[in-house]
């Protein structure tokens, strides 16, 4: 009786200590930055380690251009928000991109790929 009670509070225990905290970035944010030609801006929902991006352009040279793409976060500290915007999941030949941000006040800034990026929360 004891050992099953020591073996229910250790699993109690494992359970809350890898028990993730929320995530800080959660909610609706506007992302922006200058591409090649001008400038872009997306929708990014954030709900736990998953979301969505969607860029308000189109394009109808490029498909994958407009798409609402899931993302996945990889990383999320008062810190740090780390996603992966997962294009190649929707459409075949679409490529990926990783987004790295750090806050600035009440505002994210860093790397969406190669191309600075301005994220503020709607």
């Amino acid at each position: 009786m004891r050992a099953a009670s020591i073996a229910t509070a250790l699993a109690l225990a494992c359970a809350c200590a890898s028990a993730q905290s929320p995530n800080p970035y959660e909610g609706i944010w506007k992302a922006t930055w200058d591409g090649r030609i001008r400038q872009f801006e997306a929708t990014v929902v954030i709900k736990g380690d998953a979301g969505t991006w969607k860029t308000s352009a189109r394009d109808r040279n490029d498909p994958c251009v407009g798409l609402e793409v899931p993302i996945v976060v990889s990383e999320a500290s008062p810190q740090l928000l780390v996603f992966k915007a997962d294009f190649d999941k929707v459409i075949a030949g679409c490529s990926g991109f990783t987004v790295s941000v750090t806050p600035r006040g009440s505002e994210l800034e860093g790397k969406r790929g190669a191309f600075a990026v301005r994220m503020v929360r709607n």
